[in-house]
């Protein structure tokens, strides 16, 4: 066989597709599944999606933070100085002796630059957050279609391989194809029979003048006094579900529960749920523990790094859910963009079982505006129906400012 190089011939080799695996950290299950890949020879990066690295530390409630720019080398160090023995028992040292040998540092999907043909998200809460980051332009920039996949895998060891392994045979599959944009929807399908693990898929392209346009997932934003129980126990459960969420709180402090009805916590908007936590178990964790507010911390902490005030967000949002009245009054006052906005308000008492009940509401409530064609024209009917499943009173005023 004769071939010329370089000449402008019809036939064309096929490029590799550039896979990005994204997990939470960039430390155990993205790591896990880059260097299997790597090794198989695929053209892959791995990122993080969170704020901040962080890993398990010497009890539960304490955790070793890094920055994404940290070298695993020095995280390594660190805690080989801090508690080898501990660090060694537990694995963390072998994932970071695995990760060095990888590439220098945990990488934040948020602050890359680069193209990927295949988005592979290890957690559905990874996947809303990436999902968010592309929406808002942040990190894809280009004439460019990606396929967002999740995968839902556990961030243990065992699992971490498990699902690595999984994901080398799906990338298999995806290389394999000779129209991968056709074809995916087949081969997601294939796939979950082999595996039995439940896919979400999304395809985006950014900034691309075309006929066809993709129909965005809703942006919401749940809002209630603090940010701390009813809008956080709401956005943890959408979150779970897949929806692309947002909390706030919409007053001008933080107060929680004190030692007396008349004394309070009082904290700002931007300390940290950790931080909260730490304080509470100081001042009277047995007192703390019975009331529920350290559990609820612990839920708060796993969801993002600290309370949002709504009149401080610059982004946008297409439904906004109240929890109260005085916070719905509020929100008809904050809104700063020309950006149609409808404002929703069911009333939830800012307890611990209202917060679960008045969550799973709100779960059915987006799931039905989230399914409608055309929300602006159809919303009314919505609230209505879900006013006689709930029966409770909504409130709905639309803002376009």
């Amino acid at each position: 066989m004769d071939e010329s190089k370089n000449c402008n011939e019809n036939k064309v080799l096929k490029e590799k597709l550039r896979f990005s695996v994204v997990c939470s950290c960039n430390m155990n299950r993205s790591m896990e599944a880059h260097a299997m890949l790597m090794k198989k020879g695929f053209n892959v990066r791995s990122f993080g999606s969170g704020d901040v690295v962080r890993l398990p530390g010497p009890s539960p409630t304490v955790h070793n933070i890094y920055s994404f720019s940290t070298p695993y080398e020095e995280i390594y160090k660190d805690l080989v100085a801090k508690d080898k023995n501990l660090y060694t028992c537990n694995g963390l040292l072998n994932m970071l002796d695995r990760n060095r040998r990888v590439k220098p540092h945990p990488e934040r999907f948020q602050e890359y630059k680069g193209l990927s043909d295949v988005i592979i998200c290890c957690e559905e809460r990874v996947y809303g957050e990436v999902y968010e980051c592309i929406l808002m332009n942040a990190q894809i920039e280009h004439c460019h279609l990606v396929h967002i996949i999740n995968m839902d895998i556990e961030d243990n060891e065992e699992e971490a391989i498990t699902g690595a392994a999984l994901l080398c045979q799906l990338c298999t599959m995806l290389e394999k194809s000779a129209d991968l944009d056709t074809e995916i929807e087949g081969i997601l399908s294939n796939f979950e029979n082999i595996c039995k693990r439940l896919f979400r898929i999304m395809d985006e392209s950014k900034n691309c003048n075309e006929n066809k346009v993709l129909k965005e997932k809703l942006r919401f934003s749940v809002v209630c006094s603090c940010n701390m129980n009813r809008s956080m126990e709401a956005h943890a459960m959408l979150m779970k579900k897949g929806f692309n969420v947002r909390s706030f709180g919409s007053g001008d402090v933080v107060r929680l529960p004190g030692p007396s009805p008349t004394v309070h916590n009082i904290y700002s908007f931007s300390t940290p749920y950790e931080e909260i936590y730490k304080d509470l178990v100081a001042k009277d964790k047995n007192l703390y523990t019975c009331n529920g507010l350290l559990n609820m911390l612990d839920r708060n902490r796993r969801v993002k790094p600290h309370p949002e005030r709504f009149q401080e967000y610059k982004g946008l949002s297409d439904v906004i859910i109240c929890c109260e009245e005085r916070v719905y009054v509020l929100m008809n006052a904050q809104i700063e963009h020309c950006h149609l906005v409808h404002i929703i308000n069911m009333d939830i008492e800012d307890n611990e079982e209202e917060a679960i009940t008045g969550a799973a509401l709100l779960c059915q409530l987006c799931t039905m505006l989230e399914k409608s064609a055309d929300l602006d024209t159809e919303i009314e009917g919505i609230l209505s129906n879900f006013e006689n499943i709930c029966k409770r009173r909504i409130l709905h005023a639309v803002c376009f400012l």
